[in-house]
């Protein structure tokens, strides 16, 4: 069998370049080479994708902007190689892979090689726009929500939830205190589950301007739910509007949820305003803080 000579053309590796990274370079007969573009390309993204569903790299403005001009220069330089390579090389005997359908191949089984990779991510990622979950939350952090850890169980009081009052709503950050069924009153600040005060423990003074309660010193506790659940809230005096309420009861598939900033918190103590939240609005539990105007807190688990 005579052995076949067709001239590459630059504008040909540029195209297949586009679309899958290293085409083009097997287009130029150099196998090696395409496979180490497509790995850097693949591999790079590989990594971010796994970095992000982990909820370890939040998209700050900073990481997007890097995302970006690094895809940029990846995809610039790939290009140039393609270009320069077919033009250097000028006409070569075809190899058994250069052939139209393989070109038309390799993109579709490495499309279905992909099916191969996690499920959607199931981070995504907020950031605290108000002081209502001081000390837990606080204005300015970032952090990260897993979304599919309630498919198959609903939350459990203590968990810190991303919440919508109504379907395509603003979103909101509360922690749940009561479930289905279960009986909540606040009296003279104090937290009553199905009858019983919720334990608090004092732990001293909590300071920060930015409270949203008028007062920069806030009164920390610890609350220890019925469940064990245990966590921090802040008070400014257990005489304020929210701290007296009627007793509500939680109805099926609803829960009842409240900021840990207890007097500076629109939440489930306002019928008319906030009240239960349905669990089909519940958009995932609070994980990680991943970002915030503090370093020392990127990092913390939220508990």
């Amino acid at each position: 069998m005579n052995a076949i000579v067709k001239p590459r053309r630059p504008w040909l590796a540029v195209l297949l370049s586009l679309i899958t990274p290293g085409l083009g370079q097997l287009y130029c007969r150099r196998p090696m080479r395409a496979a180490a573009w497509y790995l850097v390309g693949a591999g790079g993204g590989f990594t971010v994708y796994y970095l992000m569903s982990q909820g370890i790299l939040a998209p700050t403005l900073a990481v997007q902007w890097v995302f970006y001009v690094t895809v940029a220069v990846f995809f610039v330089a790939m290009l140039a190689d393609a270009w320069l390579l077919a033009k250097r090389m000028g006409a070569v005997t075809l190899a058994w892979y250069n052939r139209w359908y393989v070109y038309l191949l390799i993109p579709l089984s490495l499309n279905l090689a992909s099916l191969a990779l996690p499920p959607k991510p199931t981070f995504e990622h907020f950031s605290m726009p108000s002081a209502s979950m001081n000390p837990t939350l606080v204005v300015g952090d970032m952090f990260t929500v897993a979304t599919s850890v309630y498919k198959n169980s609903p939350p459990r009081p203590g968990d810190v939830v991303v919440v919508r009052k109504e379907e395509g709503g603003r979103s909101f950050v509360k922690r749940v205190v009561a479930v289905a069924g279960d009986r909540v009153q606040m009296k003279d600040g104090r937290l009553y589950i199905n009858g019983a005060m919720v334990e608090r423990e004092k732990l001293g003074d909590y300071n920060d301007p930015g409270n949203g309660t008028g007062s920069a010193v806030l009164t920390l506790y610890r609350e220890t739910l019925p469940n064990g659940r245990s966590y921090q809230i802040a008070e400014l005096s257990d005489k304020e509007f929210f701290d007296n309420t009627p007793e509500f009861q939680v109805p099926p598939d609803h829960i009842f949820v409240l900021g840990d900033n207890r007097d500076s918190s629109m939440d489930s103590r306002a019928p008319g305003e906030f009240g239960f939240i349905a669990l089909a609005h519940v958009e995932g539990r609070v994980a990680k803080i991943t970002g915030s105007l503090d370093s020392s807190r990127i990092g913390i688990e939220v508990q």
